[in-house]
């Protein structure tokens, strides 16, 4: 018979938790990429001036208001810049596009 195992004998959790890990990281960049994609296309559709009555626009416009909506009430954020792209539209875009950047910034000082 053999003694009590030892803490070193019995097998590790680690490629579990790395496993989640890495399941996390793809859910939060395919979110990332999801919503994005729905904000450029968004800014993309209200420049060429596509609205409700093309299927595409309005079914785009409808995912995107869920969020849109609430913020539009800041007063400045309805000021229209180009066809019918607001201020809060560009804002938007640009948050979508800086993310990225952030993000090299905060891993290069990471080491």
């Amino acid at each position: 018979m053999s003694g009590p195992r030892r803490i070193r004998d019995l097998p590790s959790l680690q490629p579990v938790q790395e496993a989640r890990s890495q399941a996390a990281v793809s859910v939060a960049i395919l979110a990332y990429a999801g919503g994005g994609a729905l904000v450029l296309v968004r800014a993309l559709l209200l420049v060429v001036g596509i609205d409700r009555s093309f299927w595409a626009g309005d079914l785009v416009l409808r995912l995107t208001d869920i969020v849109f909506s609430p913020l539009s009430r800041v007063p400045i954020a309805t000021t229209g810049l180009v066809g019918n792209l607001t201020l809060l539209d560009l804002t938007a875009v640009v948050g979508v596009l800086l993310v990225p950047v952030g993000l090299l910034a905060f891993a290069g000082s990471r080491g």
